[in-house]
């Protein structure tokens, strides 16, 4: 008899090609332009993901008790309210919001599935290897291709333009990637539950990191490296006493320093102006009092959201319903309120009270780290509920449901078998006879 891990090795390929594929979207494509290679790849990837979603759903007691949980039972009915306000669209985007939420339901089952099926380390590998394919895709347009890869924004004035790296996404798009390759690099190096015992792959995750960092850099995104940096902060909090924690909070500050001293230096006029203006594409201080633009983006989303309050105008509609510049909602609470209507915006903040919890309290830094970035760019992005889920929403979805799963897990090696034990093994394993 020879025992094959089928269904944890289809879940963890899943995770790595959803790390690849769904985080594509370049920034001035069409929304609808035909079934695209990419297209289809995410198409395909959603299918197989839905599909042992809802194999696992079928089969599995834990599946089911995840979903039926405080979190589980808010982030479903949180995707059925989707589904339903999208069913109500009647725009141009009615195809795109009825597919989206589809797709954020199948994703959901099947995020609930891997927390059964696979290891939170096992997990991490496959999205680090998936998110460092789609850092490479990214360079080498951004390097070999230029027209492609290189994402001339303008800034306040109207005709200048600043490059920022793109090619597969948004630079903001591309940022929040690298941030969660980030992220994720530093759970799988630091001591603690996840860190990487395998020197070879010490190595990889920590060249990947620095690959992450660059990006960042070459994105110029504002925003994820703020938001990211605060979630940093909370993975490594517990880390910030004795001897080294000096030495890195000191070594953070002089770089800090070192940086406004320079910025005031190399910069002309107003010495107060010029550290300003030195964080600024446009070097125009109101770019940062306006947040670049969002408090008017802000004003028009809530404009539309009070003319259809109950329904929304459905999932991921806002990029169609509003202004051309605006593009999104550029906030996470808006984004939601605006595809579901304020009930849907009543679950999110319900949900965000838990995810601010497990930020605070959570024994986990992966945990704090992902729960931190979410609160944090969700101010000034939609970072969530995107067509196609990317990494962020499936990793924000198991740090809500994780913690109970692994109580189980906990709960359960004291315990005889159970229907759960039983089950667990038949998720775990496929016997394949030779």
């Amino acid at each position: 008899m020879h025992r094959v891990a089928l269904f944890p090795f289809a879940t963890l390929v899943i995770f790595a090609l959803v790390a690849v594929f769904n985080a594509i979207q370049p920034a001035d494509g069409e929304r609808v332009s035909g079934l695209t290679p990419v297209l289809a790849s995410k198409l395909l990837v959603a299918g197989a993901a839905t599909a042992l979603g809802g194999w696992g759903l079928l089969q599995s007691v834990r599946v089911r008790r995840c979903l039926v949980s405080v979190p589980g039972a808010l982030l479903s009915t949180l995707a059925i309210l989707l589904v339903g306000t999208a069913m109500l669209a009647n725009g141009d985007w009615a195809m795109i919001s009825r597919a989206s939420a589809l797709i954020f339901c199948g994703y959901l089952v099947f995020t609930v599935t891997a927390l059964v099926l696979v290891s939170a380390q096992d997990t991490a590998r496959a999205m680090v290897v998936g998110g460092g394919v789609f850092l490479a895709i990214t360079w080498a347009l951004f390097l070999f291709v230029p027209s492609i890869g290189v994402f001339h924004e303008y800034t306040n004035d109207g005709t200048s333009t600043v490059p920022r790296m793109g090619g597969t996404n948004h630079p903001n798009g591309v940022a929040r990637e690298a941030m969660v390759t980030v992220i994720l690099c530093i759970a799988l190096l630091r001591a603690g539950r996840l860190r990487e015992s395998i020197p070879m792959l010490r190595w990889s995750w920590g060249s990947l990191l620095l690959l992450a960092v660059a990006t960042l850099a070459a994105t110029y995104s504002r925003t994820s490296i703020l938001a990211g940096g605060v979630a940093i902060g909370a993975m490594l909090f517990d880390k910030l006493w004795g001897r080294y924690g000096a030495i890195l909070v000191s070594g953070f500050a002089i770089m800090g320093l070192t940086g406004i001293l320079v910025a005031g230096i190399m910069a002309p006029g107003d010495a107060g102006d010029s550290a300003l203006s030195a964080v600024t594409k446009s070097g125009d201080v109101e770019e940062l009092t306006s947040l670049t633009g969002r408090t008017t983006i802000w004003s028009e989303a809530i404009d539309w959201i009070l003319q259809k309050p109950l329904t929304g105008y459905g999932m991921d509609s806002a990029s169609s319903v509003m202004t051309k510049e605006a593009v999104g909602t550029h906030n996470l609470l808006l984004h939601v309120t605006f595809s579901g209507g304020v009930i849907a915006g009543l679950i999110l903040i319900t949900l965000l009270a838990m995810t601010a919890y497990h930020a605070a309290a959570s024994q986990e830094p992966l945990v704090r780290g992902i729960c931190t970035y979410v609160l944090v760019s969700g101010l000034v992005e939609d970072t969530l509920f995107e067509s196609f889920p990317a990494t962020l929403t499936l990793l924000w979805i198991m740090a809500l449901i994780g913690p109970l799963v692994r109580s189980w897990n906990e709960a359960s090696i004291a315990q005889q078998p159970s229907p759960d034990a039983a089950d667990a093994n038949i998720l775990l394993h496929v016997t394949h006879s030779k």
